[in-house]
């Protein structure tokens, strides 16, 4: 009976395990490997060795497939906003809140934002001025963007890049930044706050940064407003200019 009882305890253990690879394979870009070597150091330092020993077994490999099938695969259910979403969220950002959201663990979700900040968009030392530096952050942050026509949305959509000398914002800007980046300035004003506390981060982050978060929201919804007026601005001087 106790060896039973056991066995299901490390299965749901395992199990767990691969539910986590998965979800996290999806912020990888649909890698599962990318998400296996993300989380490996922190698995190493894990006392329950049954996890790492039991990864070679052929039932466990048919599992994390499996975990990854069902996540993948009922992406309408699960991974997809619609127009009733709640905290009027882009795609992007509702597939990453909900992705975080189905995580268990908090260090697992640390270790993603620190992996994400390794994939953030390049910042140039001249976009690094006054004028994009994030204020209220307890770390250093910059963040710019440019606007380009979307003919599908008939707007004019955002692409960011950001950087910061602290690794773990350097994260939360990179999620920021693949989550509303080809959203336009309206989609991007209408976004509720309210998502990190969704996507469980908020909780475990301090009071500092908690606010420092905020305030890159804040600095990007204002940037997307001031670079759509410019390009917006600029394209009527060009034809202004060329119907002369």
């Amino acid at each position: 009976m106790y060896k039973s009882a056991l066995f299901r305890i490390e299965d749901y253990s395992i199990s767990m395990y691969f539910l986590n690879l998965a979800v996290l394979s999806l912020l990888c870009g649909g890698s599962t490997t990318s998400a296996y070597n993300s989380i490996l150091p922190l698995q190493k330092n894990n006392n329950n060795k049954n996890s790492l020993l039991l990864c070679n077994n052929r039932r466990c490999r048919r599992q994390r497939r499996s975990s990854t099938a069902l996540l993948l695969s009922d992406k309408d259910a699960t991974m997809t906003t619609t127009a009733s979403d709640e905290l009027n969220l882009p795609l992007e950002l509702r597939k990453i809140t909900n992705a975080f959201s189905m995580v268990d663990d908090d260090s697992l979700r640390h270790k993603q934002l620190l992996y994400m900040a390794n994939q953030i968009p390049a910042i140039t030392a001249e976009q690094m001025t006054s004028k994009n530096k994030v204020p209220g952050c307890l770390s250093t942050v910059y963040v710019d963007g440019t606007a380009r026509w979307c003919e599908e949305k008939e707007d004019y959509v955002v692409d960011y890049v950001g950087d910061s000398d602290g690794l773990l914002t350097k994260g939360l800007v990179a999620l920021l930044i693949r989550g509303l980046s080809g959203s336009t300035a309206k989609e991007i004003e209408l976004v509720d706050p309210e998502f990190i506390r969704e996507a469980q981060i908020g909780q475990s982050l301090t009071p500092g940064r908690n606010n420092g978060f905020l305030n890159m929201l804040v600095a990007m919804k204002r940037k997307a407003v001031e670079i759509t007026k410019q390009q917006k601005k600029r394209k009527k001087q060009y034809y202004h200019h060329k119907g002369r």
